[in-house]
This record gives C-alpha cells, sequence and structure tokens, in this order.
C-alpha cells in the first residue's frame, strides 16, 4: 500500500501535466502585485447561450481624492481577462510592422468605458496615452496569426480559441462594469489576454526574404472576430495581448506603469 507521502507526489506529478499549475502560478504573479486576482471567473457566451469560465480575471485599480475631502476625484480600473495554456509546443506569433503606427493603437475602439466627465473638457491628452501606451506601439510592431510548432494536422488549434474566449469575457466583464451615473471621472479598461507557459516566439521575413526567428516575452496580436452576437457598434477587432508566463511580472509592471499614464490624465478631468 501506498504512503501518503508517495499519493500526494503522483498527484502532484499528475497536477503538473494539466493547466492548473500553471493557472496557480499566474495568479500567485498578480497577487504578488497587489492585483485583485480570481482564478476564474464566469462570463455569458451569447453565441452559446449559456454560462463558461475564464482562467484568471484581475484588476488593478487607483483611486484620488479631492485635496482634504473623502469626495472622490477620480477613479479607473485596468483589468485583465486571460485564458492560461500550458503546452510543449513553442507558439509562434507572425509579425508585421506596419507603415503606419495607426495599426499599433489602442483606443476607444478597445474594451474601455468612461464616465462622469464633463462635455466642455478635452479628452485628447486621455485618448492620446490610449492610443500610444500599448504594449504593441512599444515594440513597433503586431501579431496577425499564430502558429503551434510541431502540431499534427488533425490536431485542433488552441491559440484561436482561447483568443475568442479571453474576448468575449473581456465584453461581458466590460458590460458588467459599465453604466451608472458618476459625479467624478470613472474609467474602465479591460484587456484581453493570453498567457503562455511555454516557449513564445515571432517569425517574419528579413529583407532578403530569410525567416528571423525570436524569443519573445510578449505581442499584441490584432484579431479580427465577430459573429453575429459580437458585432457591436461594427467592432470586429481585439488587440489581445500574448505573454510568456516567465515574463508575466515584467508585463505586470508594465500594464501598471501604462494605468498610472492613463490615470493621470484621467484626474485632470476631474
Amino acid at each position: 500500500m501506498k504512503s501518503e507521502s508517495e499519493v500526494k507526489k503522483e498527484l502532484i506529478n499528475d497536477l503538473k501535466k494539466t493547466g492548473f499549475v500553471s493557472e496557480m502560478l499566474a495568479m500567485k504573479t498578480f497577487v504578488a502585485r497587489k492585483w485583485r486576482t480570481s482564478g476564474s471567473r464566469g462570463y455569458f457566451d451569447l453565441d452559446e447561450n449559456k454560462t463558461c469560465e475564464i482562467d484568471l480575471y484581475a484588476y488593478h485599480t487607483l483611486l484620488e481624492y479631492k485635496s482634504g475631502t473623502k469626495d472622490v476625484s477620480a477613479h479607473s480600473f485596468f483589468s485583465i481577462v486571460a485564458e492560461v495554456k500550458k503546452t510543449q509546443r513553442p507558439w509562434i506569433i507572425f509579425r508585421e510592422n506596419p507603415q503606419n503606427n495607426w495599426r499599433l493603437q489602442e483606443g476607444w475602439s478597445g474594451l474601455i468605458y468612461l464616465d462622469g466627465v464633463s462635455q466642455s473638457k478635452s479628452t485628447k491628452p486621455l485618448t492620446d496615452v490610449l492610443l500610444t501606451s500599448g504594449w504593441g506601439y512599444n515594440l513597433g510592431w503586431f501579431g496577425y496569426g499564430i502558429h503551434e510548432a510541431f502540431k499534427f494536422p488533425e490536431q485542433g488549434s488552441q491559440w484561436y480559441k482561447a483568443l475568442v474566449k479571453s474576448c468575449k469575457a473581456g465584453e461581458d466583464v466590460l458590460k458588467a462594469n459599465s453604466g451608472g451615473t458618476h459625479s467624478y471621472p470613472y474609467l474602465f479598461f479591460v484587456k484581453p489576454a493570453i498567457i503562455l507557459d511555454g516557449e513564445l516566439m515571432s517569425a517574419h521575413l528579413d529583407e532578403n526574404a530569410n525567416i528571423e526567428i525570436e524569443t519573445i516575452k510578449a505581442a499584441m496580436v490584432d484579431f479580427d472576430f465577430s459573429t453575429q452576437n459580437y458585432n457591436k457598434n461594427n467592432k470586429t477587432r481585439y488587440a489581445v495581448d500574448v505573454i510568456s508566463l516567465k515574463y508575466l511580472d515584467q508585463y505586470l509592471e508594465f500594464s501598471e506603469e501604462r494605468h498610472r499614464k492613463i490615470f493621470n490624465e484621467l484626474n485632470i478631468l476631474a
């Protein structure tokens, strides 16, 4: 008969073969940086007409009060909804360097809700920060597709379904945190994401049409997705960040700094 320690060791080894350990490691990284984190979040899938789950939901919040009072000056949330994927096969993101920077920008077409701002105040500085603070804009390129290396043709791709789920969950999170009346500037930002426990790489052609492959930390994928239920205001494109789990801490540090830039401009609108 196996001892308790032997059974536990076998159970741990079994868990390591699944994605649950990857999810726990991702959660631990968020929690260590003081993000409010949940291991899963239910969302209503409008196509499936049922409740589904996203692997990870977390948010970073910034709040400021008017000097010497308990009245809120401005409040913003930067949230991430992510699918966590464990893979033994590298994911290769096809890279595009656009001639025009607008392909890299993330503005009001993203998953954002703004309230409590007077129409007399210009939101251009806030808009400029939103457009130019994303991961893709800072890299200078974006991804337009993903290849799961060494996958057998009959095996289904994980990446497309994962990106779709993150976008649908992002729409649901945004809907749940929109509406109401705020007497102060209020902003809720949702970033759909994939956290990959495995090798993340990019591929592109050099000037001589040779394939260049390199290991990367993260990438913004310009994802074109819509259905009859997900085409609100003719919106069909999403900026989905794909992040290597081993670089997640650095990505969150980047996101926190991005959030501070956004919040600084939001607070000026108070």
